[in-house]
């Protein structure tokens, strides 16, 4: 499983970067969009859509959502704060929802049935990959080093997600969430904290910030990777209420889409709302 992990992530990086730094803005978002709608596929099967052809339909709505507020931060760029604040807020909804659940958890599919739609769950869906899209693009299209900052926040997911991985293996014993995803522990969280930490410095290093801008940074980072474990517990909860043990099996070692970039879905509108809301780089 490990070994399969590894590969993929070693087949996928230069693609990403490729993508990220060489690609023009166009096609990043042309890219983006394509990955977020392989999400939406995956994401309607958590919902309880199992048909075909109502799962192509809720893949054109999601796309027409990102479409329809992607053209309105076209008309009004001054749009983006209001809408990444008020991802923000979701997000926080989503917390008290995750913890909710972890104190009183529902066996799987109960309250949803085998073949009911969890109108909430597909909703949820188009909410988070709608914030993803509008972080990545408003990171990448509104900075100088735009490009080199996306670059940065995955970097970051990954580093975290591998220093909560592996220390969690080793130290875990305190868990997380044991019953949204029982796998994490809390020195799987410190092990990401530490790791996030040491890069942050790194990065701060090599963008030449000042003392208050690396603090400033430091804490849009830490702030950033918690709510990326807040995405990864937001996604396996409601795989738990589907009785789903993973989104889908494109990535080898992965899993699918959504299993990939689950932390990435709260990361993105975040950082991107931190850099604004600090005026940074």
């Amino acid at each position: 499983m490990l070994k399969q992990r590894i590969i993929t992530a070693l087949l996928l990086l230069p693609v990403v970067i490729w993508v990220v730094l060489g690609s023009s803005h166009t096609l990043f978002a042309v890219v983006l969009s394509g990955v977020l709608l392989l999400g939406a596929w995956e994401w309607s099967r958590i919902a309880g859509i199992h048909q075909t052809t109502a799962r192509l339909s809720y893949c054109l709505f999601t796309a027409l959502v990102i479409a329809s507020v992607s053209w309105l931060l076209h008309i009004d760029t001054e749009l983006l704060l209001p809408i990444l604040l008020s991802s923000g807020a979701w997000w926080l909804i989503s917390f008290v929802w995750v913890l909710h659940f972890n104190r009183s958890p529902m066996s799987p599919a109960a309250s949803v049935g085998i073949q009911k739609i969890d109108m909430s769950a597909a909703l949820v869906g188009i909410v988070i990959l709608a914030g993803t899209f509008i972080g990545l693009i408003g990171l990448h299209d509104n900075y100088a080093q735009g490009p080199e900052m996306v670059l940065i926040l995955l970097f970051l997911i990954w580093i975290a997600d591998s220093a909560a991985y592996f220390t969690g293996r080793k130290y875990g014993k305190h868990k997380l969430a044991i019953h949204v995803s029982p796998g994490k522990s809390w020195e799987g969280v410190a092990g990401a904290v530490i790791a996030i930490c040491i890069a942050v410095l790194t990065v701060s290093f090599i963008l030449k910030l000042n003392f208050q801008q690396q603090l400033s940074f430091l804490v849009i980072c830490l702030t950033t990777v918690g709510f990326s474990i807040l995405g990864d517990l937001t996604e396996s909860m409601f795989k738990r209420r589907a009785g789903i043990k993973d989104s889908g099996q494109l990535l080898p070692g992965h899993g699918g889409i959504m299993d990939r970039i689950d932390s990435l879905t709260a990361a993105a509108p975040i950082f991107l709302l931190g850099l604004m809301l600090t005026g940074l780089p």
